[in-house]
C-alpha cells in the first residue's frame, strides 16, 4: 500500500500514525506493511521532525490554523490552506498514493481535502474523546473516522464512525514495572511519580512540582519531562535539594523513546489531558492526576472527563494547582486505592487500537464498505 500520513502540530497527533505503522511491522507480519510511506505536513511542525527521525519520507505542505485568530489572520490563513491543498494534490497524483491517514488538527485539512478532490479513500482518526473543528469539518469528506471510543462516536454523530481505540506504541505491552525501573535506574521498592505537560511542557505544572521537590522527593522518586524553557530553571531547583533528595529526582526536557518505560515504571502520573492519555494510560496501567489544559477549545477536559468517570483518574483544575502536589502524595501512598485505580485503567486499554485501524485502511483500499465521494477531479 502506498500511504500517506498527515497529521501535526503536537505529538497528540503524531504519535499515533507512528504507533500504527511500528505496531503493524512487530505484531502483524503477515499483513502487507506500509513501509512505502510519506508523511505530508508543517516543515516548522514537530512532525517533521519525528518522521525524519523514524525514517519517513516527508514533503511539507502549506498548512495553517483558522481557529483563534484575527479575521485579517483568518483570511490569510484560508488562503494558505488552499495553497496546501493545491500541493497535496500534486503530491498524491505524482507519488501515486492508494490511501490517506489523517489523524485531526489543521495540519491533515489540506491533505483530507486533497484526497477527496482526486477519489483517494482516506480515514480520519480523532483521538480526543470530544471531536475538534478540523474533524467535524473533514468527516463530510473523510471515507471513514476511526474514534477512541465511544463517547467519541457519540459526540460525532456519523455513520463513518467506528471505534477503534488508542494506537499506542508496542512498548508498553512489552515492558513489565521491574524492566522499565532497571531500565531506568529507578529503586524498585520506591514509590516513583512521573511528571509531564505534553510535548512542550507545561509551566504551571513545572512551578508548582519545582516548589514542592523537598516534600515529593522526602518519600518519592520523580520523573519530571518538564520541556525545554523551564529545564534551567528546574536544574536549578535542583542543585538546592539535600544530596539524598537529588539523587530521587530525575529531570529531563523530552523523552521518546523511554517514555514508555517511565509510564511502565511509574505509580502515578501527574499530566495533562491531552489525548494520548487516553490510550497511554491504560497501556500502562497508570492512574493518573490530570490537569487539563483550560484553553484550545477545552478538549482536554472532555478527555479527563472520560478517564475520571472510569476510576482510572483525577482531575485538579488550573484554577487549583495549589491541591496538586497534596493530592498526589496522598494517593501514591494510598496502596489499595491507587491499586483499584490501577485496575479500572487496564480495562479501559484497546492494544489492537493500531491494528484496528491499519485494517481500517486495508479495507478502504481494496473497495470493501468504501464510501462513493464525488469529486470535481475525478
Amino acid at each position: 500500500m502506498r500511504l500517506a500520513v498527515a497529521g501535526g502540530g503536537t505529538g497528540g497527533h503524531v504519535y499515533p500514525i507512528m504507533s500504527v505503522l511500528s505496531t503493524m511491522q512487530l505484531r502483524r507480519p503477515d499483513l502487507p506493511i506500509p513501509t512505502d510511506v510519506l508523511y505530508l505536513g508543517s516543515d516548522t511542525g514537530i512532525e517533521a521532525g519525528l518522521a525524519r527521525d523514524a525514517g519517513i519520507s516527508f514533503r511539507a505542505v502549506a498548512v495553517a490554523p483558522i481557529r483563534g485568530t484575527t479575521p485579517l489572520r483568518t483570511m490569510i490563513n484560508l488562503i494558505k490552506n488552499g495553497v496546501g491543498i493545491i500541493q497535496s494534490v500534486a503530491i498524491l497524483r505524482q507519488e501515486k498514493v492508494q490511501a490517506v491517514l489523517g489523524t485531526g488538527g489543521y495540519s491533515s485539512v489540506p491533505v483530507v481535502m486533497a484526497a477527496w478532490l482526486l477519489g483517494i479513500p482516506s480515514l480520519v482518526y480523532l483521538p480526543d474523546a470530544y471531536p475538534g473543528w478540523a474533524v467535524r469539518f473533514l468527516a463530510k469528506f473523510a471515507s471513514r473516522i476511526a474514534v477512541t471510543s465511544s463517547e467519541a462516536e457519540s459526540h460525532l454523530k456519523s455513520d463513518k464512525a467506528v471505534v477503534t481505540g488508542y494506537p499506542v506504541r508496542p512498548d508498553f505491552f512489552l515492558l513489565n514495572k521491574a524492566a522499565a525501573r532497571h531500565r531506568l535506574s529507578i529503586n524498585e521498592s520506591c514509590k516513583m511519580v512521573l511528571v509531564m505537560g505534553g510535548s512542550q511542557g507545561s509551566h504551571t505544572i513545572n512551578k508548582t512540582i519545582g516548589d514542592a521537590l523537598e516534600s515529593l522527593t522526602e518519600s518519592t522518586e520523580v520523573i519530571h519531562i518538564c520541556g525545554k524553557l523551564d529545564m534551567e530553571w528546574l536544574k536549578g531547583r535542583k542543585l538546592i535539594l539535600s544530596p539524598d533528595s537529588r539523587t530521587k529526582y530525575h529531570l529531563h526536557d523530552y523523552l521518546n523513546e523511554e517514555l514508555p518505560s517511565a509510564m511502565v515504571a511509574a505509580d502515578l502520573v501527574i499530566c495533562r489531558s491531552g489525548a494520548s492519555v487516553l490510550g497511554e494510560l491504560p497501556a500502562a496501567g497508570l492512574p493518573g492526576i490530570l490537569v487539563p489544559y483550560p484553553y484550545a477549545g477545552g478538549h482536554q477536559r472532555h478527555n479527563a472527563k472520560v478517564m475520571m468517570e472510569a476510576g482510572a483518574a483525577l482531575i485538579v483544575e488550573e484554577a487549583e494547582i495549589d491541591q496538586l502536589v497534596p493530592a498526589a502524595l496522598e494517593l501514591v501512598h494510598d496502596d489499595q486505592r491507587r491499586l483499584s485505580m490501577e485496575t479500572r485503567c487496564r480495562r479501559m486499554s484497546m492494544p489492537d487500537a493500531a491494528e484496528s485501524i491499519y485494517l481500517q485502511l486495508e479495507e478502504l483500499v481494496r473497495g470493501n464498505g468504501q464510501l462513493k465521494l464525488q469529486s470535481g477531479l475525478n
